[in-house]
């Protein structure tokens, strides 16, 4: 065989694996990303949907003081059951392991969120993380 046409297909077949391998490297680098941000919206999610519990529960506990006028305790009632849906709605979106349920996931932890967000990203070679 020529030399020359053995070091060409030397070059090509080393260009092609150059390439692959830097597909593969800039799949991984989206993905690793894509979880960076998920486990953040996670813990942001969580927040917020905290926050909107403790809004629920201070709206009931007006609803529940005699001193305020009906029209009133009737208004915090219906503000409270709307805190508390807004509180499930943002609960319900965020990454959850196919161990949990979506709509239990009060008790879920970081650990609980990253394997959601790993679940939801699974890793494109799957025997390779």
């Amino acid at each position: 065989m020529n030399p020359k046409l053995k070091s060409g297909i030397k070059l090509v077949a080393t260009a092609i694996v150059a390439i692959i391998i830097a597909v593969v490297i800039t799949v991984y680098v989206v993905r690793d990303n894509q979880l960076i941000q998920c486990e953040a919206n996670g813990s942001f999610k969580n927040t917020e949907a905290i926050a909107w519990a403790s809004q629920a529960e201070a709206d009931r506990k007006i609803s529940n003081d005699p001193f305020q006028s009906k029209i009133t305790r009737e208004a915090r009632r219906q503000a409270a059951s709307e805190h508390k849906n807004t509180e499930r709605d943002i609960r319900k979106t965020i990454p959850a392991p196919s161990n949990k349920s979506k709509g239990d996931i009060r008790g879920m932890n970081s650990i609980d969120r990253k394997n959601g967000c790993k679940e939801v990203y699974p890793a494109p070679i799957p025997f390779i993380e």
